[in-house]
Order: C-alpha cells, then structure tokens, then sequence
C-alpha cells in the first residue's frame, strides 16, 4: 500500500510539472501563426496576448510575442523601435530562463530569438554586438540537436544555419573563419524541407517553413529554384501574404516578371494590418522592368516612408533609373548623388548600388532599357529595343562590353549556344584588363552554361570569372562562381 502511494505520488508529481512549465503550440498558437504570415499583425497580437493571460506558463507565446515585434521591425522598423525591441527581448527572456529546459522547444525558441537579435544589431549598427548573438544562436541550436536529434523545429534553424553561414557578407566572414564554423548548403537544404514536410498541414507554420525555403534560396543565388518551390504550394501557403510578397520578389529576380507583377498586384497592402512598404519597394521594380512610369510613384513612396538606413542607396539610384530611360539626364544624376550620399552599405542590394553610383561613365539610355527588359523576360521587346542600337567600335569600350553581354544572354535564353558563347568571349577578351565587371560575369554565365556539358570547361571559365572579379564588382557574380566550383569539387 505505501509503495502505490510513493508511486501515485512521483506520477502527480510530474503531472504538476508539466502543467506549470510548457511550451504548447496549441490551437491559439497556430491561428497567431496564421495571422502573422498573413500580416495581420494586430490580431495575431491580440491571440498571443490572450494566450499568455490565459496560460502564462505556455513560453512558446512569449517566443510569439516576439515573433510580431520582429515582423513589423523587419518591415519598417526604426532605431527607436530596436531599441525597444532589445529591452522587450530581455525582458522575455527573464521570463523564459531555465523555464522547462528539459523541452525541445527551449533552446530552439531561445536561438531563433537570439537569430532575431543577430540580425536587427547588425542592421542598426550593433555589428559587433549583433555577430556574438548570432554565433551564439549558433551554438543553441546545435546544442538541441545534439539533445534532440528527431526535434523536426531544430531542423529549420539548423538549415537556415548551414545556408546563411555559406553566404555570409564579407564583413562577417572573417570571423566566422576565425571560430571554425562552416555550413554545408546541401545538408542545410535538405533540412528545411524535411521541417517543411512535418508541419505542411499546419496553419501559419507551413507559410512560415516555406519562406525560410525561400530565403534559403534567396542567399544563395538561386531565386529561380525559390520560384520553383513555391509557384504550386496549397492556396493555405501561397495566399499568406509574406509568402506572397516573396513569391513576386522570386519571380521578379527569376526572369518572370509578369508574374510578379500578378502576384504584388493581388497584395492588398490595405489590407496588412502593418504599413507594408516593401509592397512599394517590389512594385517599383517590377514597374520599372516594364518601363512603366508608375515605377517613380512608388520608390518616392518607399523612400519617404522608409525609417531605416537600409535600401535607400538601391532605391534611390533605380529612381534614377527612372528618369534616365526617358533621357532625363538630369534627374538620374540627381538621384545617384542621393544614392551615393545616404543610406548604409550594409545588405547587398545597396553595395549594388555603390557600384554603379561610382561608375566613370554615365549608362547608355537604350542598353539600360535593354538590360530591364531582359531582366524581365520581355524578350520581344528586347529584341525591338536592341535592334534600335546604333553599334559602333567607336562607342566607349563600357557600351561595348554590355552590348555583347546582353546579347550573349539574349542568345543564351533562345537557346542558341554557340551565338552566346561568341559574344560572351567577346566581352572577355575586350575587358578582361578593364575596371568593369563584365568581362568576370561573362566567364561565369559562361561556365554556368557549360555545367552539364563539360566539366573541365565550366571549371575553367568559372576560375577564370573568380580571377577576373573585384570586390568592388556585383558581389553574385563571385559567389555563384565559387558556390558551382565547391559542388563541382564535391
């Protein structure tokens, strides 16, 4: 009899345990998720502020608390707005420390948020401070995989990690040298869509899995297989609207620019309980590839309501862009001085735009036309515009050289291989000694284009892009390079 009791009495001992520490992805959790990766930010709010007045012991909805402060300072945060992000952050942690760490769910919620501050410190200027928390959530997650092998939620962070870590920006590689740590893409790929597939009939959790893919994807220069993945997912994924704001941003730098148009059209902006102006950023540059004047409206839009340093060089010199495919030449030059003059050089769209503020000549009109409608996939248009190109030897070598290369993509995306690869080793026998990026990026489409079809000469043209660039150059044409030379090597 005494020893029932002892039993009965370890049994509600534990019972009592999991009742006050708990980490419950519950039904509340799931419609917040939803609400959120629909940018309904007030009522997935509103959901996790009941949750956790309802059950304050349920720490997976402090780590959704913070999960809609970081959506809407990802979107248009400020300074301000980091700032409190920080103290809001420790304060949820002195809730959450030593709160049920025997659950899965512990360290993974606790690296995802440190992620969180990693990346904001570095956007507002806590570099130093922002890497050590990244590293640091690097370190958590790996620690509940070794804990927890099977936990399918550690996968997603361990997948971003492996992704992120092969595409760090300069500024950060050096340290990552320095502590060892390394990523493998393909272990980090497989990862994500195996966390994909474990929670695809989850509301909000399969919308949120799917953008982790698609900015996976994204880092890693391969916007066309982000498309890919996301173009036929269930309407529960692709309705949500961040899944459909990255879905015209995937088209838009694949080559399908029309359907991006579709897809930021069918946004709904008023709709986000959120001022979305990346529904500007992305409207403007799917418009300017049209050569749409509408393009200008919504990069001033962008530009007025943005409140952080980030992206103001980019948009600023497209803006530019906008007046120059109508020979307006004063109001480009105006607009690049802006570029060249604000904002920081921190994510890579805007070193982007460093490069070509500091170009020793002004873009030719007719090939900067060319080159957005390319971009776009408007190949018909293209060809009306390019044929209107009055080509000579004496035009500045620079005009030359993208002349050639858009002609060599051009020929490369009709599929007229040999027309292509003529006119790509053209532009690098022209400019392989000049200060332009042209002559590096035709020896990578170059050696991209000769992958499956020889190897030895893939390698060759993609060593010959890698010695070629500048780190002054676009920074993709590097990284994709190197990125096929490792798989090539593997």
């Amino acid at each position: 009899m005494q020893r029932k009791k002892h039993i009965l009495f370890i049994f509600v001992f534990f019972i009592s345990l999991g009742s006050f520490a708990q980490y419950q992805v519950n039904n509340n959790c799931l419609n917040a998720w939803e609400a959120l990766t629909d940018l309904r930010v007030n009522t997935a709010r509103k959901i996790v502020a009941e949750e956790i007045r309802t059950n304050p012991d349920n720490y997976y909805a402090y780590y959704l608390d913070q999960m809609c402060d970081a959506y809407v300072l990802a979107i248009n945060g400020s300074r301000e707005m980091y700032d409190k992000f920080v103290v809001d952050f420790e304060h949820r942690r002195e809730i959450m420390d030593e709160k049920d760490i025997a659950s899965p769910y512990y360290l993974a919620c606790q690296s995802e948020m440190l992620l969180q501050m990693s990346a904001f410190g570095v956007m507002y200027g806590d570099r130093f401070s922002g890497v050590r928390k990244g590293f640091k959530s690097y370190k958590k997650i790996n620690e509940n995989v070794e804990l927890f092998p099977d936990f399918a939620s550690s996968k997603k962070l361990e997948g971003f990690f492996n992704i992120a870590i092969s595409n760090l920006p300069p500024f950060i590689q050096w340290a990552a040298g320095t502590l060892g740590v390394s990523g493998d893409r393909q272990k980090g790929f497989d990862l994500l869509y195996e966390y994909f597939e474990s929670v695809k009939d989850k509301k909000g959790l399969n919308a949120e899995a799917s953008l982790y893919i698609m900015l996976s994807y994204k880092l890693n220069k391969e916007p066309a297989k982000a498309f890919d993945f996301i173009q036929n997912k269930d309407s529960s994924v692709i309705n949500q609207r961040i899944v459909k704001y990255f879905y015209a941003n995937t088209a838009y730098r694949s080559g399908h620019n029309d359907i991006a148009y579709e897809s930021i059209a069918s946004f709904e902006p008023e709709k986000a309980e959120v001022v979305f102006i990346p529904y500007d950023y992305m409207m403007g540059k799917v418009l300017l590839r049209k050569l749409d004047d509408k393009a200008a409206y919504h990069f001033k839009r962008y530009l007025d309501l943005n409140k952080k340093d980030s992206y103001i060089k980019e948009i600023s010199y497209k803006l530019g862009l906008t007046y120059l495919i109508k020979n307006d030449v004063k109001q480009f030059n105006f607009f690049k001085e802006q570029s060249c003059d604000n904002g920081d050089d921190v994510n890579e769209r805007d070193r982007e735009a460093i490069y070509d503020c500091e170009l020793d000549y002004s873009p030719d009109v007719t090939l900067t036309r060319c080159k957005l409608l390319l971009e776009g996939g408007y190949h018909e248009r293209f060809a009306e515009e390019f044929l209107t190109y009055n080509f000579n030897t004496s035009l500045l070598l620079p005009y030359q050289l993208e002349y050639y290369l858009l002609k060599a993509r051009y020929e490369e995306s009709l599929g007229n291989r040999r027309l292509a690869q003529e006119s790509y080793k053209t532009v690098i026998n022209s400019g392989r000694g000049e200060d332009y990026y042209f002559a590096s990026e035709a020896a990578m489409r170059l050696g991209l284009m000769n992958l499956k079809i020889n190897e030895a000469k893939a390698t060759k043209y993609l060593e010959l892009a890698r010695e070629l660039y500048d780190s002054d150059y676009y920074e993709y044409i590097d990284e994709i390079a190197k990125r096929e030379l490792n798989i090539l090597d593997d």
